[in-house]
């Protein structure tokens, strides 16, 4: 997920400005750095401007998501093993070892076993690991970088992570929030997108938004935060062409615009949609047609008039609250 310009935080509000100031303090400092929050937010993108922003930059910046491996596959990740035993005969660095005066990001870092937990803390104390396979200390300067989107403190409380290892992690930790709580900042991040991908599509580097459309994207919460929003404006240069409006959006979004507007006609027409999507359901459970819809609304005890939206309304409560026995059984009469 791409949502910087290089060294650069995209976005003037207030949480933007506080993600810039950590990441420039995480940068002089030392000690491993947590990063939490929602799936999407960007704590990769985070972990990554640290980096460039200290003194490593020129050194590696090793990734690796601890909830993709099983605890001996993680182990030989991050130590490494040596030659024979039980594994190939030429050993293998792990990413400590490659990343000795770099950058190593673990991300879901909740995911680590009982035992990885333990081993990174010995590491964390001692600047020091093991291979497996064997017992000679390997010193390493690597600066570990954490994420996860749990609350950990719950974990430590739990029993499920080490309150030693949550310690020393947490000292340097920010939380990255999530897109709707830096909707102002919407609009430049889709500019920055647009830049970016335009590339890969031909003519569609100029793309533009209307004024509406752009309200739409800053009205909806993004569930998915950065990346969702990122997919949609790949799919909105695939698919537009011209100035992108609200009907070219994805349903769901247009459906949360209209929906905040509160503008009256706006709402009517939701209504009306409403209705109608109601009496399909009815006229389905009934199996009814439309005309004998119309017929049993004429009948009902309420002397009901068919150009009545509102006693139909009143007909539809009674039906969804189970009253169609009855309906049916007036059908059934006519018949």
């Amino acid at each position: 997920m791409l949502e910087t310009l290089p060294g650069e935080i995209i976005g003037d509000s207030a949480e933007a400005q506080s993600l810039r100031r950590f990441v420039e303090f995480a940068a002089k400092c030392h000690n491993p750095v947590t990063l939490t929050g929602e799936a999407g937010t960007g704590k990769e993108t985070a972990a990554r401007l640290i980096h460039e922003a200290s003194e490593r930059k020129a050194e590696p910046f090793l990734g690796v998501d601890c909830a993709l491996f099983y605890e001996r596959e993680l182990k030989r990740e991050l130590f490494g093993y040596c030659a024979g035993g039980s594994f190939r005969r030429k050993g293998r660095k792990g990413l400590f070892e490659f990343a000795s005066k770099g950058t190593c990001y673990l991300s879901r870092i909740e995911e680590l076993s009982p035992g990885i937990q333990t081993d990174l803390l010995q590491f964390l104390k001692s600047n020091a690991f093991t291979r497996l396979g064997d017992g000679q200390r390997i010193p390493s300067a690597v600066r570990i970088v954490v994420s996860s989107t749990k609350n950990l403190t719950g974990f430590v409380e739990a029993g499920l992570f080490d309150k030693n290892l949550h310690e020393i992690l947490s000292r340097v930790s920010a939380r990255i929030v999530p897109l709707r709580e830096r909707r102002t900042d919407v609009s430049a991040i889709v500019r920055q997108l647009v830049a970016v991908h335009g590339m890969e599509h031909p003519g569609k580097a100029a793309a533009t938004f209307s004024a509406e459309a752009l309200e739409a994207l800053e009205a909806y919460p993004w569930p998915g935060n950065l990346d969702e929003l990122e997919k949609e404006i790949l799919r909105l240069l695939g698919s537009s062409q011209g100035t992108i409006r609200p009907e070219h959006l994805a349903m769901e979004i247009v459906n949360c615009y209209l929906g905040q507007r509160g503008d009256p006609l706006v709402r009517s027409v939701l209504d009306e949609l409403d209705g109608h999507i109601r009496e399909f359901r009815v006229l389905s459970r009934l199996d009814l047609s439309y005309v004998e819809f119309l017929n049993v609304v004429g009948k009902g005890e309420a002397k009901l008039t068919t150009s009545s939206r509102e006693d139909v309304a009143v007909l539809l409560d009674s039906l969804e609250e189970g009253d169609e026995e009855s309906v049916d059984d007036d059908v059934r009469g006519e018949q």
